[in-house]
Parts: C-alpha cells; sequence; structure tokens
C-alpha cells in the first residue's frame, strides 16, 4: 500500500505497541482504521483511482498501438532460436564440460632429490 513489506508492518506495530502499550495501541489502530476508511471512502480517492485507471489504460493502449510487444515477441523467438543453434554447435557453454567427460589432471611432479632449497642460499651479510 505505500511501500511498506510485512517485515516492516510487523516492525512498526511491535514498536507502536512497546512505545504506548497494549490499550493506547489499540485507541490508535482504531483511530489510523477510521481515517483509512475515511480516506477510501472519499469522493477525492475514487477519482484519484480513476485517472490512475485511465492512465494506465491509455499507456497500455500506446503500446498495443506502437508494436511493441510484436517485437518483443520476435526477440524472444530469435533469441531462443540462436540459442538452440548454440546447443547443437556448443553442447556445454564455453570452458564447462561434464564432469565425466573431462580428462584426469596429470600428477604434479615431484622436485629432483638434488635441487639445493632457496634457504641454503642465504646472502651473508657484507662487511
Amino acid at each position: 500500500m505505500f511501500g511498506i513489506g510485512g517485515l516492516e508492518l510487523l516492525f512498526l506495530l511491535l514498536l507502536t505497541f512497546l512505545l504506548l502499550g497494549p490499550e493506547d495501541s489499540v485507541k490508535v489502530a482504531r483511530g489510523l482504521g477510521r481515517v483509512l476508511r475515511f480516506v477510501y471512502r472519499s469522493t477525492l480517492w475514487r477519482a484519484m483511482a480513476r485517472m490512475r485507471y485511465e492512465f494506465e489504460k491509455m499507456v497500455q493502449e500506446e503500446i498495443r498501438r506502437s508494436g511493441i510487444p510484436e517485437d518483443l515477441q520476435q526477440l524472444k523467438d530469435w533469441r531462443q532460436s540462436v540459442g538452440q543453434k548454440e546447443s547443437r554447435i556448443f553442447p556445454h557453454p564455453p570452458g564447462a564440460m561434464p564432469a565425466a567427460s573431462m580428462p584426469p589432471l596429470p600428477p604434479d611432479p615431484a622436485p629432483p632429490a638434488d635441487t639445493v632449497s632457496a634457504r641454503d642460499h642465504e646472502p651473508t651479510p657484507s662487511t
């Protein structure tokens, strides 16, 4: 209604309950309900709702008249046909292969036994 989600509304109700207490929270909720009922039943609210409906209807009519839905459908059809052609050419996404068809990784090469580590060749302080 006002861009408030369920959790936000629950939080506001809990906060109101904690700040006002159980008796005053009921009075505030009852008063808020009366105000909202008065607003929703007013002629101004009905006129705004009717204008919104007419505006949305006008926009939808212009969209339909411009041919945008047909163009979107053509793009969706083209995209689907390209995707089908790609799936025939490339059965898997680029860089991805199914695990069953992947070749096994070669074992890590072991370093030769006669190599000297870098720790053995530490520079000596010069005097």
